[in-house]
C-alpha cells in the first residue's frame, strides 16, 4: 500500500510539474531526477529530517556552509523556516547546480551562494575526477562504486579555506560517506560551534562512525542528547 501511495503521488508530481515538501516547491526535471528520485520525492519527506535538524540549532544571523546540496531543499529550508544569516551550499555534481539555483528562485530564497566543488581536507591539485550517475546521491570520487554515466573534473575546494572564508558557525552535510574521511583529517573547524551530518555507517561501519566521533572529540565537539535521528546527528563545541 505505501508504495501504491508514493508512486501515485509521484504521478502527482510529474502531472503538477513539481513536487512539494514541507512549504518548498521542487520542480520535476527528468534531467537531473531519475525514475527512483521521483518515487523517493513522491514519498513527501526527501532530506526533511536532515534539515530540521540544523533547524533546530539555528541562531539569527548565523551563517551555515552546507555541503552536499543534492536538490537545494535543505538550503531551501533554512532560508525559508530559520534566522539564519548568509547560506553557502556545495554541490559536487555540476548537473545539480543550475538546478538549485532554480528551487531557490522557485521558493523566493535569497542571499544563498552556490560553490560546485568537492570539499577536501588536503587539496593537491585544482579539481579531482567526479563520477556521475543517474540517481545523483549514488555519484562519487570512486569509480568502482556502481556503474557511471561519465566522469568530469570537478573543482577541488580546500576545507580550511571554505571555513576561513565564509566564517559559518554551523556546518550541515550529506556527502555519501565522504563526511568520514573530511572530518577525521580536518586541520581546524574553526569557527563551527555545530555540526549535523548525516552519518553513513553501510559504507565505513560503526568503526567509521566511532572515529569520526573520536575525531570530533579533538575539536571539543560532542553529540548533543536527543537531538539526533536515525542517521542524522549533531555534534556542538563544548
Amino acid at each position: 500500500m505505501k508504495s501504491l501511495i508514493k508512486r501515485v503521488r509521484a504521478f502527482r508530481n510529474a502531472r503538477r510539474g513539481e513536487a512539494r515538501i514541507a512549504g518548498i516547491r521542487l520542480p520535476i526535471d527528468t534531467r537531473v531526477m531519475s525514475p527512483k528520485i521521483q518515487l523517493v520525492l513522491g514519498k513527501g519527506a526527501y532530506e526533511q529530517q536532515e534539515a530540521e535538524i540544523t533547524a533546530a540549532v539555528v541562531k539569527p544571523g548565523e551563517t551555515i556552509v552546507e555541503l552536499g546540496a543534492g536538490l537545494g531543499f535543505v538550503s531551501t529550508y533554512l532560508r525559508k523556516k530559520t534566522p539564519a544569516g548568509k547560506i553557502v551550499c556545495v554541490e559536487a555534481n555540476p548537473d545539480l547546480v543550475q538546478y538549485i539555483a532554480q528551487v531557490h528562485e522557485r521558493n523566493d530564497a535569497r542571499d544563498i551562494t552556490i560553490l560546485n566543488g568537492v570539499v577536501l581536507s588536503d587539496v593537491s591539485g585544482s579539481s579531482v575526477p567526479f563520477y556521475c550517475r543517474r540517481d545523483f546521491w549514488m555519484s562519487s570520487m570512486e569509480s568502482s562504486d556502481a556503474p557511471f554515466d561519465r566522469v568530469v573534473e570537478t573543482p577541488a575546494l580546500d576545507f580550511s579555506q571554505l571555513l576561513s572564508t565564509y566564517q559559518p558557525s554551523i556546518l550541515t552535510l550529506d556527502i555519501e560517506g565522504g563526511e568520514l574521511d573530511l572530518l577525521t583529517s580536518a586541520k581546524t573547524l574553526d569557527p563551527l560551534r555545530a555540526i549535523v551530518a548525516e552519518l553513513h555507517p553501510g559504507v565505513y561501519g560503526s568503526r567509521g562512525v566511532s572515529q569520526l566521533t573520536k575525531s570530533l572529540e579533538r575539536f571539543a565537539f560532542v553529540e548533543k542528547s536527543g537531538s539526533s535521528s536515525g542517521r542524522v546527528r549533531t555534534y556542538l563545541r563544548q
